[in-house]
């Protein structure tokens, strides 16, 4: 599979403060059929695209220092057999939904499998994620979101 880790992470809030935790709302199950809430931050985000499928992969850091990881995955040939490509050719991320493969957070696409697992360290992270995600996630979590420099 490759990865595509070109998702940014945001950097206007530095970390450890109280306002860059808000209510995140999970889907999990076939189809996201089911939610899961909690109290965190985004952390980052990493897409793997193979011969036969998608997946996506966002973790997030709740206000205890646990981890959330939810993965996305759906093949090639259920995304062929939802989308209408009757239609426009060039807005084909459109219409599969979300902006394509997970890249909008506020419009997911509903088709696909979710699973919503909770890690309780870093280091519990190395066994559910890949390295080069792992090591994101490391870079984001144990340095300053925002470094001020004294010119």
């Amino acid at each position: 599979m490759s990865i595509d880790s070109q998702q940014l992470v945001p950097a206007d809030a530095a970390a450890g403060t109280e306002t860059e935790f808000t209510t995140v709302e999970l889907a999990d199950g076939p189809a996201g059929a089911r939610t899961k809430r909690f109290e965190g931050r985004f952390v980052v985000q990493g897409r793997e695209f193979g011969k036969r499928e998608v997946e996506v992969t966002k973790i997030y850091q709740g206000r205890s220092g646990k981890f959330v990881v939810q993965r996305q995955r759906f093949d090639w040939a259920e995304m062929a057999s939802r989308a209408n490509f009757q239609g426009n050719w060039k807005n084909w991320l459109g219409m599969l939904g979300g902006g394509g493969f997970g890249a909008d957070l506020a419009d997911e696409p509903s088709w696909g499998d979710y699973e919503v697992r909770v890690v309780d360290t870093l280091d519990g992270l190395g066994a559910v994620l890949s390295p080069k995600l792992h090591r994101r996630v490391t870079a984001v979590v144990e340095q300053p979101r925002v470094e001020d420099l004294d010119l």
